[in-house]
């Protein structure tokens, strides 16, 4: 069992999370590889790159290096 507070952002992210009733789930986006880490995205991800960088820079203090969103 994880600490899905421990998950890393990525704008392309292999997982997502989901209330289901008052649980938390992760959610698979994508087939992942067992060497893999999961990933989250910790911003909407149809926003513009820019507004996704300023966020992330505003809001959680790093300068992100993802790929873009597709």
């Amino acid at each position: 069992m994880i600490g899905l507070s421990l998950l890393n952002h990525d704008c392309r992210p292999n997982c997502v999370m989901v209330f289901v009733g008052t649980k938390l789930h992760l959610r698979a986006v994508r087939d992942i590889n067992p060497e893999e880490e999961l990933t989250i995205s910790y911003i909407e991800t149809l926003s513009l790159t820019e507004d996704r960088m300023r966020q992330l820079e505003d809001q959680y203090h790093f300068t992100c290096h993802c790929l873009p969103a597709l």
